[in-house]
């Protein structure tokens, strides 16, 4: 139901309602981003340094980010079938699975593992995007900004902090801790809203 000008809440009065969401969701930002970044950011060199042409390299980041894209298609179509967690939670255990098996595994079966991660890690996002929305349908706007805002500063120090912890403890470490501290964020999805809350608010 939409909310005329006039009866939407004043911003700061905004913020606070924001507050617990957003801080749940702050947390599983970073989860997903440190567990993104492995393959997206540093699958190529990874490959390269265990001795991949620069070929392989490549279409590993190309796999990756095509495999997302079709992830994101499908998590949308079927969070609005079988419901927000029960997409969230599938990802967050399927996803580092596919991650570990990347790194454990050698020559072509990898690659099915990195397609697998990319597909389920990257579509998370849009399905925490939908819940701020339905949580908040007086300030979309608003829950918007600073749900994407979080996206971007935590997904670039998530990298960062991949990258650093390969250069101290070697990338296939970098790449087991950031998969199995994701799933970290089951307990954090299950204190999430509920879709008929969110539908309840809205009506």
């Amino acid at each position: 139901q939409a909310v005329s000008g006039d009866d939407r809440p004043h911003w700061r009065h905004s913020l606070g309602r924001l507050r617990r969401i957003m801080t749940l969701l702050g947390a599983l930002i970073l989860l997903r981003a440190l567990a993104v970044s492995a393959p997206w950011v540093f699958a190529p060199l990874l490959l390269k340094e265990e001795g991949s042409s620069g070929f392989a390299a490549g279409a590993a980041a190309t796999l990756c980010l095509a495999a997302g894209m079709v992830g994101t298609l499908a998590a949308g179509w079927l969070s609005d079938r079988v419901g927000r967690r029960t997409v969230l939670i599938s990802g967050v255990i399927t996803g580092p699975v596919g991650v570990l098996l990347f790194v454990a595994l050698h020559g072509w079966p990898r690659f099915i593992f990195l397609a697998v991660a990319g597909a389920t890690l990257v579509s998370l996002h849009p399905v925490y995007m939908a819940l701020v929305q339905e949580s908040f349908p007086e300030s979309r706007g608003l829950a918007n900004a600073v749900y994407l805002s979080m996206v971007f500063v935590i997904s670039s120090a998530a990298a960062v902090v991949v990258g650093a912890l390969g250069d101290a403890a070697g990338l296939r470490w970098a790449f087991v801790i950031s998969a199995l501290v994701t799933y970290l964020s089951v307990p954090l999805i299950l204190l999430l809203p509920r879709e008929r809350k969110a539908a309840a608010a809205a009506g």
